[in-house]
């Protein structure tokens, strides 16, 4: 979905509660949100659950006549909080084998890194970062957010978007390549 289309269909969210155009943003972002919080959670119930809780409160936002000025940047914040939300109510950890699931994933950075890498390895490298490294990875080269929306996403500067998204990449090259 590019920019100006975004903007029409918020605009069609604020000026009327439009549930078609609420539907057509859900229809592009789903899949992209519930991927990034499946990386976060141990199971994809749990996931598919809070996907749900973040569309739900998005359509609340709406409901209650507040702005929204980048839907999809908004959706990640609303995301990143219902994650957090979850851990606070029930301490719990992910293990490789609650995320069999990551082999139905497309996910193809080798191109990134000089060459393929399969995805037991890439996974094995991520989880071996700290959570905030690897989800601007994930924001970054599988959700293909830019910086500026990954720096609203987070609540920080572009700038040290940038810097922690090259120390990241640093971390998951030595990570891949272990000496």
């Amino acid at each position: 979905m590019n920019a100006l289309q975004e903007k029409l269909l918020i605009y069609r969210l604020e000026t009327r509660h439009d549930p078609d155009a609420f539907a057509e943003l859900y229809d592009a972002y789903h899949n992209a949100i519930y991927r990034f919080i499946f990386f976060k959670v141990p199971s994809s119930e749990i996931a598919e659950d809070a996907t749900g809780d973040v569309f739900l409160k998005l359509w609340t936002h709406v409901m209650e006549g507040r702005r929204i000025t980048n839907f999809r940047a908004l959706a990640y914040q609303i995301a990143r909080t219902t994650i957090a939300d979850h851990y606070r109510g029930a301490k719990q950890t992910v293990t490789l084998e609650e995320v069999a699931e990551l082999e139905t994933m497309t996910v193809d950075m080798g191109s990134s890194f000089g060459g393929p890498i399969d995805r037991e390895t890439l996974f094995q490298a991520l989880v071996k970062m700290k959570p905030e490294h690897m989800e601007l990875i994930m924001l970054f080269y599988v959700e293909d957010v830019n910086i500026k929306e990954i720096a609203t996403i987070v609540n920080k500067r572009a700038g040290a978007v940038r810097v922690q998204l090259h120390r990241a990449l640093k971390v998951l090259r030595e990570n891949l390549n272990p000496s």
